[in-house]
């Protein structure tokens, strides 16, 4: 099997790694430091719809802890990934207004603080993955600079969601999550106990009060 390492010049290269069906966390490297390199992306995750929730598929530059509170996220939770699965648009946030922008992302401050200590003061890049019209999950990371986006940036991020889709789907696709996202608990976010309890009685279209 083709070393992910070796899949570093771009799209093309990516596309001939894709082909060989790797592992979704193998995806997530050759991802970082294939196509998305060109972007100055320092993480990136690919994510899945699975019901009701965007679920974690592969990643590569975040550590465990990080992405743990993440590993499933209600598509009724507002959020840059959620967000762009919902618009089924290629959609770019700036890293330091992401918990301004998203309410229920407010009480991750200091994880988003984190993010900016560890990889600058980037963008938050989110892409649905799309098949044959029908979005499937999405991917994306975040950057370590801040750029004014091409359409062939646009164009790039496309291709790379058509080829995920194809991936994610084919038939021999591996498909097997990392072992730490084989979890039995559904953790929202870094949310405390009282938190989940509240974004139900929101989803539920009760007041504020």
């Amino acid at each position: 099997m083709t070393n992910p390492s070796e899949s570093t010049g771009g799209l093309p290269q990516f596309l001939r790694y894709l082909a060989t069906l790797p592992e979704p966390d193998a995806v997530a490297r050759a991802l970082l430091f294939g196509p998305m390199a060109a972007f100055d992306a320092a993480a990136v995750s690919i994510t899945q719809i699975m019901g009701g929730d965007l679920e974690l598929y592969g990643t590569h530059g975040y550590t465990p802890g990080e992405v743990d509170g993440y590993w499933r996220v209600p598509l009724s939770v507002p959020t840059p990934f959620n967000r762009c699965v919902l618009e089924a648009e290629v959609l770019i946030d700036e890293v330091e207004e992401v918990t301004q922008n998203f309410e229920a992302l407010s009480v991750d401050e200091g994880l988003w603080r984190g993010f900016m200590e560890r990889f600058g003061i980037g963008q938050v890049i989110s892409a649905p993955i799309v098949l044959q019209g029908t979005v499937i999950g999405a991917f994306g990371g975040i950057t370590r600079s801040k750029r004014t986006w091409s359409s062939l940036d646009f164009a790039t991020l496309d291709g790379i969601s058509s080829a995920l889709g194809l991936w994610m789907t084919h038939p021999d696709s591996p498909g097997r999550p990392s072992e730490r996202l084989k979890r039995s608990d559904a953790a929202l976010l870094h949310l405390t106990e009282r938190q989940q309890q509240i974004l139900v009685l929101v989803e539920a279209g009760k007041s504020n009060t």
